[in-house]
């Protein structure tokens, strides 16, 4: 497996994106992402808008810096422009750890304009997501999903059934949202979570307001 280091924007195929990118059957197999400051993913660091389609990471995710952002498979989704930003039928599995914003699929879900939306489509995360020195303290946002979600993203069909722990606020699916996401029969594993909680902080605590359940894990597998 790749073993991959950098300061920010760091991820085993692509450390930052550009506009209208384009990416499908790809893969990043049993490896290691650190981003010592910012902006750590299994496959994508930080992507702006474009399509990425049938990929998968397995490797582990760390970012320790202050308050950074890690995903396990995209450390941060942040839309510049109103064009497509979809993510379809991509998943990962390896270990997420950062200080901040921290998820098992994505870190950070956002962009400059509230009405700039995002789809994540058909997609899962299986990884624990912890949070960085949480046997000393704690702090940020943790998701078996998504770290935070803002303004309108849609996400749709997706599940999380890794553990999170150590964070100010755990969600089972997201640790925080912002503005006015959308969740569509999206689930997360209760037992394997270790949480009822869906949303761990947001307007929105209400998980089936957001059609965003909690199962036990048979029900899942």
């Amino acid at each position: 497996g790749v073993a991959v280091l950098g300061a920010s924007y760091v991820g085993s195929l692509v450390g930052c994106t550009g506009d209208n990118i384009s990416i499908t059957n790809c893969s990043a197999v049993n490896g290691s992402v650190t981003a010592n400051v910012n902006y750590a993913g299994g496959l994508i660091g930080y992507s702006q808008d474009g399509v990425v389609m049938n990929s998968f990471s397995s490797c582990n995710v760390l970012s320790p810096g202050a308050a950074s952002v890690a995903g396990g498979f995209v450390g941060s989704i942040y839309k510049t422009s109103s064009s497509a930003t979809t993510f379809i039928n991509c998943y990962s599995t390896g270990y997420v750890t950062s200080s901040g914003y921290c998820g098992g699929f994505i870190g950070s879900m956002d962009g400059d304009s509230p009405s700039f939306t995002g789809d994540i489509v058909n997609c899962y995360a299986t990884g624990p997501v912890l949070f960085y020195n949480y046997n000393i303290t704690t702090g940020g946002y943790g998701g078996a999903f998504v770290g935070n979600v803002s303004n309108k993203s849609n996400i749709i069909n997706c599940f999380a059934t890794g553990s999170v722990y150590g964070f100010t606020k755990n969600g089972g699916f997201v640790g925080s949202t912002n503005g006015n996401p959308t969740f569509v029969h999206c689930y997360f594993d209760i037992q394997g979570t270790g949480t009822t909680v869906g949303i761990g902080r947001g307007a929105g605590q209400d998980n089936q307001k957001y059609s965003l359940y909690g199962l036990s894990t048979s029900k899942i597998t």
